[in-house]
Order: C-alpha cells, then structure tokens, then sequence
C-alpha cells in the first residue's frame, strides 16, 4: 500500500453524533475513531447502519441515522425488494440519492462509489466495486443484476 499513516484525511461526519462536523484523521483511520472524535453516537443513533470497522477515505462523509430514518430506509427496501421491475443504475452517472436505491446500498456505500470514480475514471467493469471498502464478492454478485456501465 502506497499510503503511509503519517498522510491525513479530512472527513465529514453528520447525523446523530454529539458533535457533527469535519475532522482530519490518520490516513489510516475507520469509521470508529471519526464517530469517537465527534462525541460518539446519540441515544437516537442506529449504530447498526454503520460499519465501524471500514476504513475512511479522504472526502468521505459519514451520515448516522437516527432510529426512525434508519426504519423508513429498511420500508424502502422492503418496497424495492418487492417491486419486481428493477431500474438499472448506471453506476458512472448516478448521483448519491440513485445509488441508494440500489439494494444493500447506503450513504457511505454510495459516497464511496462516487469518491473511486472521481479518483479513478468512470468503471469500465462491474468488478472494479470490488476494489472499493466495503464491497466483497457477494455484494458485487448482488449489485450485478441492478447496474450498468
């Protein structure tokens, strides 16, 4: 890995923490010690949205849902899940409201999707997901039906 943990990252944390705003970290750091930096988490929060284990990358905003968004988000996914007409995603295109929309997807997920393709140039295959945090060989394989290139 090129990134040394001297390099700092400036993340953006928002939603239920005790102290919302932007922090700059190691270039190492996950999603754990940003949430410790802003207070922890507010008896509203829904911890089980978040991965507090993914690795944090420069410009990334972390949105923590209270308890009543994080339910309406999962009624959405119910909906979807039962609407059998998928839309197809276009992965290079999609703003972060689109890509929620893809099943398993949220907003950290889905700014991390934006974030590698303003690194990296638009994906020219569905697999390239796989090189970003938080996305394994099973999430791509679910992901495959719902995307375009």
């Amino acid at each position: 890995m090129t990134k040394t943990t001297s390099e700092k990252i400036i993340v953006d944390i928002k939603g239920e923490v005790q102290k919302p705003g932007v922090y700059e970290l190691e270039g190492d750091a996950r999603v754990k010690e940003v949430v410790l930096k802003a207070g922890g988490l507010t008896k509203q929060a829904e911890e089980k949205q978040l991965n507090l284990a993914e690795k944090l990358q420069d410009q990334q905003m972390i949105y923590v849902p209270n308890k009543k968004e994080a339910q309406d988000m999962e009624v959405v996914e119910t909906e979807k899940d039962n609407n059998t007409e998928e839309k197809m995603v276009d992965i290079n295109a999609a703003d972060l409201t689109e890509l929620q929309e893809l099943s398993g997807i949220g907003p950290a997920k889905a700014q991390a999707i934006i974030d590698y393709r303003e690194e990296n140039g638009p994906f020219k295959e569905v697999d390239e997901l796989n090189e970003i945090s938080g996305f394994g060989e099973k999430t791509v394989e679910k992901l495959r039906e719902s995307i375009k290139i």
